[in-house]
């Protein structure tokens, strides 16, 4: 079947809605339960890390699309605000990521942009400055509504990056006790070149996250743990990989995920299966550039989400994929038949 510019726009309209109608239904259940009052337990109600990466793709495709008129104004960035305040309600910190650098990439292409049609360096500010305004603006209005959001991501984020604890109060990595003893090495040597600083052990801090990548209990360590387990097991087999079977066939309970869309894939297919596919994922980003920059910029963001969750693996990331590597092919295939005519 062939793609062509009315399907592409449904495309983009299909993510747009379906995105704007999830999200709605998860602010019902948010209010219905309580809301702001939930506090913690939030995440748990409304929470999820399985859609975030489409709530990205649709903020650019409706926040990029141009409209006129007032009515399709005020539709627009009411859509807008639904969507960014349904990526926060997600609790994931991966989905607040996955933005972040989607904005990053937004205003360095928006940069590059103005500057090969020769605007001028206070014409680039003004643009900048109202764009940062704007993300002020919707973080604002977002707070008024669902302040747990800000609260979460404040603990989760910002204070968890920060936050120092005692070296001696480090957690056993668990019921592995090679893992477990080299962690007891290692400790034992970073105290050692320590010793010099201070009189005493017990006031040695260190950094929660450093603390945690060591403990395959917490969110960070498990993906230290999956990723080590996934490059030994690629490694004996570089060529097929498990065969297209999950990670869970490493673990006696049949349990387990990669965390991560590349992880996943890196076991499935192997070593150079992966290099293909992480070749095709750069010729659609270079066609997406090119083509779309909405899609462009979100699909950069759920490239950056794949780095801690799956994307592409689950359904509604699969048609999101199947979609776009779809429409590259028939538009390459497109542009040489007309470069030989």
């Amino acid at each position: 079947m062939k793609i062509d510019s009315d399907m592409f726009q449904s495309f983009k309209g299909a993510v747009a809605l379906f995105s704007v109608y999830a999200i709605i239904i998860t602010m019902i259940s948010f209010f219905d339960q309580g809301g702001n009052e939930l506090g913690t337990y939030a995440k748990g109600a409304v929470g999820t890390q399985r859609i975030g990466f489409v709530y990205i793709m649709a903020f650019w495709i409706v926040l990029l699309h141009k409209t006129r008129g007032a009515l399709f104004i005020i539709i627009k960035h009411a859509a807008v605000f639904i969507i960014f305040s349904g990526i926060f309600l997600t609790f994931s910190r991966t989905s607040i990521f996955a933005l972040a650098i989607s904005v990053g990439v937004y205003f360095f292409i928006a940069i590059i942009f103005h500057i090969k049609n020769y605007k001028s360096f206070r014409y680039i500010l003004h643009r900048l400055f109202l764009s940062i305004i704007y993300i002020v603006m919707l973080i604002t209005v977002l707070s008024s509504f669902f302040q747990v959001t800000i609260d979460q991501y404040k603990h989760t984020i910002f204070l968890y990056i920060s936050k120092t604890v005692p070296m001696t109060k480090v957690q056993p990595l668990g019921k592995e006790a090679v893992l477990m003893n080299k962690f007891i090495n290692w400790q034992k040597l970073d105290n050692t070149s320590k010793l010099d600083n201070t009189s005493n052990d017990v006031n040695i801090q260190r950094n929660i996250v450093l603390r945690d990548i060591h403990n395959k209990n917490t969110s960070v360590g498990y993906r230290v743990y999956m990723s080590d387990k996934v490059l030994d097991y690629v490694v004996k087999n570089p060529f097929t990989g498990s065969g297209f079977l999950g990670v869970w066939t490493m673990f006696e309970n049949r349990e387990g995920s990669a965390h991560s869309q590349y992880l996943d894939v890196f076991f499935r297919i192997g070593f150079f299966g992966f290099i293909f596919y992480m070749f095709i994922l750069y010729k659609m980003s270079i066609f997406l550039y090119k083509k779309d920059t909405a899609l462009y910029v979100g699909f950069i963001g759920i490239l950056a989400y794949g780095l801690f969750h799956e994307t592409f693996k689950l359904s509604q990331g699969g048609f999101i994929f199947a979609f776009l590597l779809a429409f590259y092919y028939q538009n390459r295939h497109i542009l040489k038949k007309k470069c030989l005519i």
